[in-house]
This record gives C-alpha cells, sequence and structure tokens, in this order.
C-alpha cells in the first residue's frame, strides 16, 4: 500500500516497471474532487492496470479505511506537512509520522514493514526524528537506504497544499 501519493505519479512508475500486474493500493490525503489533471489521469491509468485508487485517506487512522486488512509493505513517500509550528512540543512531520506508524502497525502482515522516505537536507535535520518515532511505536530502529529519483521513471514528487 502506498499512502499519501499526492499525484499518483510513483504509483504509476511502479506500475510500469513492474513486469506484470501488481497487487497495490495507492491512496492519497486529497479527495478525487480536488484532484489535479496529471493525478486524475494517473488514477485512471492505475485503475485500468487493475490497481485500487483510495482518495480522502488518512494515513493516522488507516482502519477507518482499511477494517483489518493487512499489508506486506506500506510506503509513506516524504511526508511534510508544509509547517514547522510545533505541535505538542515537538517538530510536526515527527507527529505526522509518529502517528502514521502507530496507525501502520495494526494493518502489517506477520513479515509486514514500513518505509517511510526523508529528504536528506540540513533544513530538515531532525525534523522526523525516525528513530524516536521507530521506538514510540515498537518499530526496530530504521535503517537509511538512498531514494534515487531517476529510478523511477516518471515520478514526480508534489507537495500538498497546506490546509488551515
Amino acid at each position: 500500500m502506498l499512502l499519501g501519493e499526492g499525484n499518483l505519479s510513483f504509483s504509476v512508475s511502479l506500475a510500469q516497471l513492474a513486469e506484470q500486474n501488481v497487487d497495490m493500493v495507492s491512496t492519497t490525503f486529497e479527495k478525487e474532487v480536488h484532484y489535479s489533471e496529471t493525478a486524475a489521469k494517473n488514477a485512471r491509468f492505475l485503475r485500468r492496470r487493475g490497481i485500487k485508487v483510495l482518495s480522502g485517506v488518512d494515513a493516522t487512522d488507516l482502519t477507518k479505511f482499511f477494517g483489518p486488512v493487512r499489508f506486506d509493505l506500506i510506503v509513506f513517500q516524504f511526508p511534510n506537512v508544509g509547517s514547522r509550528e510545533p505541535l505538542y512540543g515537538r517538530n510536526p512531520n515527527h507527529v505526522l509520522v509518529r502517528r502514521v506508524l502507530g496507525s501502520a502497525g495494526s494493518h502489517l502482515s506477520y513479515k509486514g514493514q514500513v518505509a517511510i522516505t526523508v529528504v536528506n537536507s540540513p533544513h530538515y535535520d531532525g525534523a522526523f526524528d525516525m528513530d524516536s518515532a521507530a521506538k514510540r511505536n515498537g518499530y526496530e530502529p530504521p535503517r537509511a537506504h538512498p531514494f534515487k529519483f531517476s529510478d523511477y521513471p516518471g515520478y514526480t514528487h508534489v507537495k500538498r497544499k497546506r490546509t488551515a
């Protein structure tokens, strides 16, 4: 399952890289009526490939959308709340990651994993505090792997518009 897929271009890239149809669910926080032209086009492409696309999904409350369903892999690409205003005394990006990890835990299969991609930039140093978020939710310490945009043709990162 892919969370917070923005314009769905990462899902499209994965679908195109797969040699056969894949069992994948792609979700967006935005409701479909608010999709950009690109996101709408990508959603149509994915659905034609048999990939489930769900809009309006809050990654911090997956049970509301998936009930008892479990996944082998839950991916959250580049979470960013678009604010640095502290929330509960922490960076809001950390709070988001912490909540997503808490929500994802009950939706992982026996050997399931969560993959979260964060920006490796001095601007974001400490913003996510992945070690603390993982520990708080009973996960092993995270392992870092480089993300190469060039490995995913057609993928374009988009930022969610801030909402009040």
